[in-house]
């Protein structure tokens, strides 16, 4: 895929199981003020380098980024919830 930059509408609540798994040029994603749910491997293996969760999310399952190759990912997440980058 040649996508680089997504920005999601507010209407979505969940991103599911491995939305953009292999989307390897995307480097760039701004998520919905009232995202709730990310899956698993929702960013596996994608080209982001920093991402910002939403307050919003109230569930976000195990590896929701999986780069490989990207060890000192920024990212912010909502205080109290834990989530599992590398």
């Amino acid at each position: 895929s040649n996508l680089e930059c997504v920005h999601l509408s507010n209407q979505i609540r969940i991103i599911g199981m491995h939305a953009f798994r292999y989307c390897r040029k995307v480097n760039q994603i701004r998520l919905p003020a009232n995202l709730e749910i990310l899956c698993e491997g929702v960013f596996s293996v994608t080209g982001l380098t920093e991402i910002t969760i939403p307050d919003s999310v109230v569930r976000m399952d195990d590896f929701i980024i999986k780069t490989g190759r990207r060890p000192h990912m920024k990212s912010s997440i909502p205080l109290g919830m834990n989530a599992v980058i590398f």
